[in-house]
């Protein structure tokens, strides 16, 4: 009796498996994969890619971008340093010397065992050369622009001079004309006086010759 209870339990529980094993028609449909969202944007590589090829305006603002999502990243001293020359560099479109400026300082103080570090103190020194050198350009030139302009007056002063003097030797020179045509008058008045009187003078020769007694001779 043992025996047979044994061989019908192993019967049943191989049913029982072929039942679980029998695939039902539902089960043969798979679900549908949800879709695998795409990767975010890795825009530190998209700042390095602009800024190699000299899109200084792109670099800028994928360089922003990675910043502010991970302030903290594993190259965030590298996008200070490169974002800080976008700014720097003269053909740049967002060219901004205080910023530059800015920006170094900020990765020296985040960041002071970087390897950047030293270009970024070099860059700030000689951003500070060259503020210096263009601070005494302005002088020089603010100077140059005040010579320029005493000199302006001086050579209009001058040429009033030179004005006031041609002027008054054309009133001089009228002067003397008029004096010399004043005084050719006189002489011309003169002269034909003299030649009156001369001419009187041997009128009255002629007279006094005539009225004269003949001599008569020895």
């Amino acid at each position: 009796m043992k025996r047979e209870y044994q061989t019908a339990r192993r019967i049943l529980s191989a049913g029982l498996l072929g039942v679980v094993l029998i695939p039902l028609p539902w089960s043969c449909q798979r679900r549908p994969s949800a879709p695998v969202a795409p990767p975010p944007p890795n825009y530190f590589e998209m700042g390095e890619r602009a800024f190699e090829s000299g899109d200084y305006g792109q670099a800028i603002e994928a360089y922003n971008t990675y910043l502010r999502a991970t302030p903290l990243g594993p190259n965030a001293d590298r996008a200070l340093f490169r974002l800080a020359l976008a700014h720097a560099f003269p053909e740049s479109p967002a060219r901004d010397a205080a910023r530059a400026t800015e920006l170094l300082e900020q990765l020296i103080r985040q960041y002071p065992n970087s390897l950047f570090r030293s270009p970024a103190e070099f860059f700030i020194r000689q951003q500070s050369e060259l503020a210096r050198q263009q601070t005494e350009l302005s002088q020089q030139q603010g100077e140059v622009e005040m010579l320029r302009a005493d000199l302006g007056q001086r050579e209009a002063r001058i040429q009033e001079i030179n004005q006031e003097l041609d002027r008054i030797r054309q009133v001089e020179l009228q002067r003397l004309r008029a004096d010399l045509t004043r005084r050719e008058e006189r002489i011309r008045q003169l002269t034909e006086e003299l030649e009156k009187l001369k001419a009187e003078l041997e009128q009255l020769k002629q007279i006094d010759l005539q009225r004269r007694p003949a001599t008569p001779p020895r």
